[in-house]
């Protein structure tokens, strides 16, 4: 049985890992030459390879704040890899998935242990089939927001730099506080508190969104500006 609850452990980092090279692709592609045929073996190969690596660590701790910074750094430097341009925008744009996936993985957490009075600490923190049922639901999720996200944005985009200084700052503030949250809440059980915490991570995945979406509407905005003052010119 351990077996099957790593195999399940190794497809969810590889998803993970998979859906954060799509998402960046997003708005990473247009600014390359190169053409991105040849891009989704390096994302398979890589995700793959990183998703190990995700094991071996969880392995030690399945669930820790050192293993996600460490994973962090091994996802961008596959970014950096994979698209090779915008260091910043590039973190920024991970900062982002990463508010989406921990609040995904998060509400799902909370909200299954709310409907079958299970402890959350136990199904962040220990193999199980409650977490197997967790990890298919939050990574469906996952799935689903890259894929519209990816259906919705085909078009090229214009990221000015204060405002990707602005996403960097608030998604760097909201993925702190939601772990924050989460390691009090565990620390301090208080059931009153769990419907609250469910509530607030679904609500930080809406503002993150608007607020990547106003992002993007000023980029497209200013683009629109520039070719309008080419023609006149």
């Amino acid at each position: 049985m351990k077996i099957f609850f790593w195999i399940i452990e190794y497809i969810a980092s590889f998803t993970e890992i998979a859906m954060c090279c799509v998402f960046c692709g997003i708005f990473l592609t247009n600014l390359t030459e190169e053409k991105s045929g040849g891009r989704k073996y390096l994302i398979l190969a890589g995700s793959a390879v990183s998703a190990l690596l995700i094991i071996v660590l969880n392995k030690i701790d399945i669930f820790s704040l050192f293993n996600s910074i460490i994973v962090f750094l091994m996802a961008f430097l596959l970014q950096m890899f994979i698209y090779r341009k915008r260091a910043g925008l590039c973190v920024a744009l991970m900062l982002i998935y990463d508010v989406i996936l921990v609040a995904f993985d998060f509400a799902i957490a909370y909200f299954t242990a709310f409907m079958i009075h299970v402890d959350v600490n136990y199904l962040l923190n220990h193999q199980s089939f409650s977490r197997v049922l967790c990890i298919l639901l939050s990574k469906s999720l996952l799935v689903l927001t890259v894929a519209t996200m990816s259906k919705l944005l085909r078009k090229s985009i214009t990221f000015m730099k204060k405002y990707v200084a602005v996403m960097f700052a608030y998604s760097a503030f909201l993925l702190v506080s939601l772990f924050v949250m989460v390691g009090l809440n565990i620390n301090n059980r208080n059931p009153k508190t769990e419907l609250f915490l469910m509530v607030f991570f679904i609500i930080s995945i809406v503002i993150e969104l608007m607020v990547f979406y106003f992002v993007i509407k000023v980029g497209e905005s200013y683009e629109q500006q520039q070719k309008t003052e080419l023609i006149e010119t």
